[in-house]
């Protein structure tokens, strides 16, 4: 009933009672003047005359049932009711309004403190609300479950649940016909409170046609929650935007793809001449002098045996080195079109990190499962159980940074961690030989003890510089940052390693200088705690998600947020940037993910097809998939461009607290969390440029074995490596040797070739087999829950975790407090 409407029957309903003050009144509150109130009563009495004592019945018992529980579980049994009955083509999408009208009655009951009424509701109508399209829902069961939780008055406006459900309207999809069917069912049995609920809270969207059924209908998890759908009809608009996912131009990697395939072509042409000048000294002792002319001497007689094979072979791997080095040409041409410009100022990176990124390149490690797993380095934090909150491993793996609960920050320097361990070793064995004294044990003061290897040194002296030499190395070693004065919820260190950037609960985000080890500044400008922070790959920004469900966009040189994306109904659990600093994608308890342009601060992807809310994000190093954990164990990978779930991985049995990609073709996703595991699936390979011509030169090559042959023998050398002096060596060489593996193929994962595993029947000229999105291998801790997963620069897996010797919890962050 319209507001106009409204406020007409009540007019009517004072002037016919004749309480004319009250009438007055009335007009000066409602702001209503006299020419207003006449219109109502005169130009509008004409045609309300026939049914204003209706009217006014149905507003008198609408306003009075609203303060009633008993009448909000009526209406909804009979809603109920009269959807089951309902003709089998309608009844499915009926049924489908019966769920967020639901949550609603609930929430109304809980709010005019009928919480036993609510309760017994639920537990009447759980098990056929979880149902959906024949299937159990997982969202749904979650969400009942939290719904569960709101039992007081009180709870409406601290549980967030029921906060994004009471500020948001959610989207149903109906056709024109059973959208008529229900207006003229409430409308016909004055269901006013039900009209009240689906009016304020949800969002009809209405097609032509047959009703949809099943999945195209909402029958699957996707969009059976209450929260999927509070973006409602713009859903559709903003997944239709154009992206452009493409990586940089000029990037370090593109540059020393191009410098190595220049090297590999000089090479091959050597190669090519070497084997022509060998083929024109057999044909030489034949008395013939042209290698590469007609098999027939001057004479009428006919080369030798070798002299043919030779100039055979030369011909045959001339053709093939043409045909490999065109192909990796066209590749990498048609890899290097696809970059794009970015969109927004980035600072060019210095010599001195250029020259680190092709170091790492040139050592990287290509990993092709299932055979050629990463080497893994793990680290556990002692005597943290309750207190460490968050954790990262700096890009070069020199130091590890830990943030606890007392809002302090632990710098570790592992470098200086295994100087520190090398010199008790020595401290024990030297102990052991009778060098120094036992632990403990009583030695007189200022009586010189001569060591039985007859070097003259005092023992006391030499125990007194070994401890303080480890007492030097401890305090460097590990260095206490203080400053915030809150939990210390997320961390993250800049792309030179120079910066860390920390986010707490105190609703600040800090920037520490890692060669000082002191806070360098204090960005302010969320309103509640701040529960992530991520450095840009390219140049100096950083963006944050707190609990004002917002999430902020800073530069090292402002104090002040550059843009504030704004568009969640709940807290900004995680963020991540896109590898090509254009987009930022943010994941947030309403279980939805959603992907912003950093330059317009526009919403170009939402994804709320979650099963839980989203606790980490990962980014595949193409752009193209975006990979989110979630709190119930399982991991939605995404299309960025369709804005569709590809995979739900799934085997965890805990919140999954960190994902990463491996480097280059992206073809591991490590996964780990509060059940103690470490998880690596297979991924669908992205286009890398490295592999990318490593795959064409092969390819090549492995069309005629004795081009390859001779190949392998040229460039065995650098089979061992990530990508060496020579490209198509090592991939030349995996694609002769097949089963034998390419030489120094892979002692302990950080060695493995690229493209030679340890079991060929796995590989096609160099590329392996495998399903994506299979789980390949699990890691079980003994006793720590994983909070951090990332990959080295070149691909040795990193994570860690506090020691605990309790069962792991499943919030959603370790003492995040959430």
């Amino acid at each position: 009933m319209k507001e106009k409407d409204i406020d007409f029957l009540i007019l009517q309903y004072l002037k016919k009672k004749g309480y004319s003050h009250a009438e007055q009144v009335f007009r000066v509150q409602s702001n209503l003047d006299q020419a207003v109130a006449e219109e109502l009563t005169g130009k509008q009495g004409q045609s309300h005359s026939l049914d204003t004592d209706a009217g006014l019945q149905d507003l008198l018992f609408c306003v009075a049932a609203e303060a009633n529980p008993q009448a909000y579980v009526d209406s909804f049994d009979q809603l109920a009711a009269w959807a089951d009955s309902s003709l089998d083509l309608y009844r499915m999408e009926l049924q489908r309004v019966l769920y967020p009208v639901f949550v609603h009655v609930y929430l109304q009951l809980v709010q005019y403190g009928a919480s036993h009424v609510a309760a017994d509701l639920l537990k009447q109508y759980r098990r056929r609300l979880v149902e959906v399209g024949g299937r159990q829902s997982s969202i749904r069961a979650q969400e009942l479950n939290e719904l569960q939780a709101v039992a007081v008055a009180q709870h409406l406006d601290a549980h967030p649940f029921a906060k994004a459900a009471r500020s948001s309207r959610s989207t149903l999809l109906l056709s024109a016909y059973s959208f008529e069917l229900l207006m003229h069912y409430l409308q016909g049995r004055k269901q006013w409170l039900l009209l009240s609920i689906l009016n304020s809270h949800v969002r009809f969207e209405l097609h032509e046609g047959l009703p949809l059924l099943d999945a195209a209908a909402g029958g699957d998890d996707e969009g059976a929650g209450l929260l999927q759908g509070q973006a409602g009809h713009d859903v559709g608009a903003i997944n239709t935007t154009p992206l452009d996912l493409g990586l940089l131009r000029d990037g370090t990697e593109d540059a020393y793809a191009t410098q190595k395939l220049q090297e590999e072509e000089e090479r091959l042409a050597k190669q090519t001449a070497g084997a022509s000048a060998a083929a024109a000294a057999a044909a030489a002792e034949d008395g013939f002098t042209e290698a590469f002319g007609n098999d027939m001497l001057e004479d009428g007689g006919q080369l030798s045996a070798a002299a043919q094979q030779a100039s055979a072979a030369a011909k045959r791997l001339k053709a093939v080195r043409d045909k490999a080095l065109a192909a990796a040409k066209a590749k990498q041409k048609e890899i290097l079109e696809s970059r794009r410009m970015p969109m927004i100022p980035l600072l060019p990176a210095h010599e001195k990190l250029k020259k680190s990124q092709r170091d790492d390149l040139e050592a990287r490690v290509q990993l092709h499962p299932p055979d050629n797993l990463p080497s893994a380095a793990f680290f556990s934090i002692l005597n943290s159980q309750q207190t460490l909150t968050s954790m990262t491993v700096s890009p070069d793996t020199k130091l590890v940074a830990a943030g606890f609960s007392d809002s302090s920050l632990r710098l570790y320097h592992l470098a200086l961690l295994g100087k520190q361990r090398g010199k008790l070793g020595e401290r024990a064995e030297k102990r052991a030989a009778g060098l120094l004294p036992q632990a403990g044990a009583k030695r007189a003061r200022g009586v010189a003890h001569r060591g039985e290897a007859g070097d003259g040194m005092d023992i006391d002296a030499e125990e007194e510089e070994l401890l303080e030499e480890l007492e030097d190395l401890s305090n460097q070693q590990t260095m206490c940052l203080v400053g915030h004065s809150g939990t210390v919820n997320a961390l993250s260190f800049s792309v030179d390693q120079q910066l860390l950037f920390s986010a707490s609960s105190d609703s600040t985000v800090r920037l520490w200088s890692t060669e000082l080890r002191k806070g360098l500044a204090a960005y302010r400008g969320h309103v509640y705690p701040v529960w992530d922070v991520a450095a840009c790959p390219h140049g100096s920004y950083l963006v944050s998600g707190g609990s004002d469900r917002t999430a902020r966009l800073w530069s090292t040189e402002h104090a002040r947020p550059l843009r504030i994306y704004a568009g969640h109904q709940s807290d900004v659990d995680t963020v991540a940037w896109h590898p090509n600093s254009q987009y930022i994608a943010t994941g947030s308890s309403d279980r939805t993910v959603r992907l912003w342009d950093v330059g317009t601060g526009a919403c170009v992807r939402l994804m709320s097809a979650q099963s839980a809310c989203p606790t980490c994000l990962a980014f595949s190093p193409d752009g193209r998939q975006l990979a989110a954990g979630t709190e119930d164990g399982s991991v939605s990978v995404y299309d960025l461009g369709s804005a569709r779930r590809m995979a739900l991985l799934e085997g965890h049995t805990g919140p999954v607290w960190s994902a990463a990609y491996s480097r280059g073709s992206g073809s591991l996703l490590a996964t780990g969390g509060a059940d103690r595991t470490l998880r690596l699936f297979s991924m669908p390979a992205c286009d890398n440029i490295l592999d990318a011509i490593n795959q064409e030169l092969a390819a090549a090559a492995a069309g005629d074995p004795a081009a390859a042959d001779a190949a392998a023998g040229g460039g065995a050398s650098g089979a061992g490596r990530a990508s060496g002096t020579g490209i198509a060596a090592g991939a030349a060489a995996a694609a002769a040797v097949g089963t034998r593996g390419a030489a120094g193929a892979g002692t302990a994962g950080v060695g493995a070739a690229a493209g030679g595993a340890a079991a060929g029947s796995h590989h096609t000229g160099g590329v392996p087999h495998y399903q994506p999105y299979q789980l390949l291998r699990t890691f079980t801790t003994q006793a720590t829950p994983i909070i951090h997963v990332g990959f080295s620069p070149r691909n040795l897996l990193l994570a860690g975790g506090p020691w605990s010797l309790q069962p792991p919890s499943r919030q959603a962050r370790p003492g995040g407090g959430r």
